[in-house]
This record gives structure tokens, C-alpha cells and sequence, in this order.
């Protein structure tokens, strides 16, 4: 028997994800550079990536809705988000995307299948409080291929990674007004 699903809820819960998001993200070096000053695109770009990935079920919140975890089988096609003149700053974004794309798919030619972590993230006042830690179990517990994720090159975030088993595959700079950031790509193995 089909269960009656209230839109109204599901949309309340992807505008509240992309808020936790929203300000999980708002102190990351990259992407604080393209969207300076700019909640609102940043808030857009979220919530059009949580209701892809929604209607995938590729999204799931931890307690009520501290942290949120964003992931995929294939890339988000970045150009499909650009909906309005407001995103052109997104373009140069796109551009950097692409490199990494093909870096991406060098570093996982040799798995047919795997996903993407696309974003993972917990409200600051709720860190350490293991929420990203339950987000993170439940995906390694639910998928059983390889895991590719970018991260900045920060200490905090290499580490806890590292502590699921990815490995870091090297580093790749992202020049963003004459700034340098680093990516580092890191994969996950399935363990048998």
C-alpha cells in the first residue's frame, strides 16, 4: 500500500539542510572566496544540490537536522545550477570543477563504480559532539564501493577522514584570486 508523503515536510527538511550547510561552509577558505558576502547563493547552491541528491536518496541529516551528509554516485553537473545571472560567479567555479573532475576520474579509473562525497556537514556550535562521525558510519555501513571525497588541506578535516581509511592521494592547488588552496583527494576502499 503507497504511503502519502507531505511535500511540505520534505521541502522544510531540504531548506533546513541547506542552511546547516550554509553555515557549516561559511568558514571554508574556497568557497567563502567565490561567494563573498552572498548567504543567499551559497544557500541556493545547497539546497539545489540537496534536492538532487534528495531525490536520489543520497542525503540523510543526523539529530534532528545537526549535520548533513551529501553524496552521489556520478558528479553533479555544476552547469545545471547555474539557473540565473545571480550564479555567474559560479562560472569560474565550474571551471575549477572540471580540472578536478579529470583528476578524479584519473585517481578512480580503475573502479567502475564508486561515489562521491559531495559535502558533509555539522552546525559549529554541534561539533565534536559525534555527529559527523554517525553521518560518516552510516554511509560506510550502507555503501560497499570505493568513496571519493576532496577536502581542504587542513589538518582537522585530513584526520578525520583518515579515520574512516581514506587515504590521501596527493595534493592539488586551487588558485582562487592570486590565493592558493589545496584539495586533497582522498578514497576510501571497501574492506571485504
Amino acid at each position: 500500500m503507497p504511503v502519502a508523503i507531505d511535500e511540505r515536510r520534505i521541502s522544510r527538511a531540504i531548506k533546513e539542510a541547506a542552511h546547516i550547510l550554509t553555515e557549516a561552509y561559511q568558514s571554508n577558505k574556497t568557497l567563502k572566496t567565490y561567494f563573498e558576502k552572498s548567504e543567499a547563493v551559497l544557500f541556493n547552491l545547497f539546497r539545489n544540490m540537496v534536492q538532487t541528491a534528495w531525490n536520489r536518496s543520497s542525503v540523510i541529516q543526523v539529530e534532528g537536522c545537526k549535520g548533513v551528509l551529501v553524496w552521489s554516485d556520478q558528479p553533479f553537473h555544476w552547469s545545471q545550477l547555474i539557473q540565473t545571472s545571480k550564479y555567474a560567479r559560479l562560472l569560474s567555479f565550474c571551471g575549477h570543477k572540471s580540472v578536478h573532475d579529470k583528476i578524479r576520474r584519473h585517481i578512480m579509473a580503475e573502479y567502475p563504480k564508486y561515489i562521491i562525497i559531495s559535502f558533509i556537514g555539522v552546525l559549529e556550535q554541534e561539533q565534536g559532539k559525534g555527529y559527523g562521525k554517525a553521518l560518516m558510519t552510516y554511509l560506510l555501513e550502507k555503501v560497499k564501493v570505493p568513496i571519493y571525497v576532496e577536502v581542504i588541506n587542513d589538518t582537522k578535516s585530513v584526520k578525520f577522514f583518515e579515520s574512516f581509511g581514506f587515504v590521501a592521494q596527493g595534493e592539488m592547488p586551487l588558485i582562487v584570486k592570486e590565493q592558493v588552496v589545496y584539495l586533497v583527494p582522498m578514497v576510501h576502499e571497501p574492506s571485504l
